[in-house]
Parts: structure tokens; C-alpha cells; sequence
């Protein structure tokens, strides 16, 4: 049971995440303010919303699949490098998304 608290708040601050820092960036854009700002942090930690999903789906057997805080597995790396390999590409689609609506970043991460 543990588990699965465990996943809804990592869902839900994923979900927030993703609104706050992706959404929000877009809506701006598209409503053409003159400015937006994007958080490379915000966008990378977006993802584990996807992580928290699993600890939904699985429950207990997620300890299974990721191991313990003290002795992670090597599935639980793979997914925590693929959580932040998929927020790198979003941070940076979502820049070119905005440079495309003619938002300069001035060469700023």
C-alpha cells in the first residue's frame, strides 16, 4: 500500500510539474506574451510522473522492479536514466517550440 501513496504523489507532482513548467511556457507563447521562462529542472523532473504511474500499476511488486532506496536494481536505473533522458528532450523541444514562435533564449540554458 506504501507503494502505491508513494506513486500518487510522485504522479501528482509530475502532473504538476508538467503544467507548471511545460504547459504553462506554451500557453504564454500561444497567447503571444512577450516574455516566457522555462525551468530546465521543472522539465526534467516532469517525467516522474511516469515513475509514479508504476508504483501505481504495481504496487508492491514496484520494489520488485526498482529495489530499495539502499540497494536500487539495475531496472531501476535504467528507468531513472530514461526518466531523465525523455526530460531532457522535452526541455529541449520545448525550447525550440518557442523559438519557433519567436522567443530568444540568448543562448541561456
Amino acid at each position: 500500500m506504501k507503494e502505491r501513496v508513494i506513486g500518487v504523489l510522485m504522479l501528482i507532482g509530475g502532473g504538476v510539474l508538467s503544467y507548471l513548467c511545460i504547459y504553462q511556457p506554451l500557453e504564454s507563447a500561444w497567447r503571444g506574451e512577450p516574455s516566457v521562462s522555462v525551468s530546465l529542472k521543472g522539465a526534467i523532473l516532469a517525467p516522474l510522473g511516469l515513475i509514479g504511474l508504476m508504483y501505481i500499476v504495481l504496487g508492491e511488486r514496484a520494489n520488485a522492479v526498482m529495489g530499495t532506496r539502499e540497494k536500487p536494481t539495475p531496472a531501476a536505473y535504467a528507468i531513472g536514466i530514461g526518466a531523465v533522458l525523455l526530460g531532457v528532450g522535452i526541455y529541449f523541444w520545448l525550447r525550440s517550440t518557442l523559438q519557433d514562435h519567436g522567443y530568444d533564449f540568448q543562448g541561456r540554458f
